[in-house]
Order: structure tokens, then C-alpha cells, then sequence
């Protein structure tokens, strides 16, 4: 993708694929770590400490998926951690 865009392809004319396991790398919104190879729906961020969910958007620009408080309305009541990028 990277090589295709410096041949100014436009990003519709590119063809990709993912490779490899769904794991994915989840950028923390409240500090902005990166966490990388999360396999879970629940992540514990290494950066501030907050138990993050791991959200279904992507970033381009940040490369990873988006990580927001898991329990911002209750503190403490997190939904079941499930291994689901596998």
C-alpha cells in the first residue's frame, strides 16, 4: 500500500489484503499508547492504566483501532473480557 502511494495510485485503484492474525494494535484515547497484538475485547492500557474497549474503527492515520474506557459510566463494571481477535 505504502509503495502504491508514493506511485501516487489512488487508493481505489489498490488492491489489499490482511495478513496473518486478527490481533489487532489499539491506540488509547486518553494518553495515546499503542498497544500491540490485543486479542481481547478489554485491554488494560499500558500507557495510563485505564481498561480500555477495544472499538470496531480504524485509523489510517494511527494505524490501529480505537481504545476508549471501558468503564467510564460505572467505575469498576467491566462487561466479560472474551479472546475475539484471534
Amino acid at each position: 500500500m505504502k509503495i502504491a502511494l508514493e506511485f501516487d495510485l489512488n487508493k481505489d485503484e489498490i488492491r489489499a489484503e490482511e495478513l496473518g492474525t486478527l490481533a489487532r494494535r489499539v491506540h488509547c484515547v486518553h494518553c495515546r499508547h499503542a498497544s500491540e497484538e490485543v486479542r481481547t475485547n478489554i485491554v488494560k492500557c499500558a500507557g495510563c492504566g485505564q481498561w480500555l474497549l477495544v472499538r470496531d474503527h480504524y485509523s489510517r492515520r494511527l494505524a490501529a483501532y480505537m481504545g476508549v474506557m471501558a468503564d467510564a459510566e460505572v467505575p469498576g463494571d467491566l462487561p466479560p473480557v472474551k479472546e475475539v481477535f484471534l
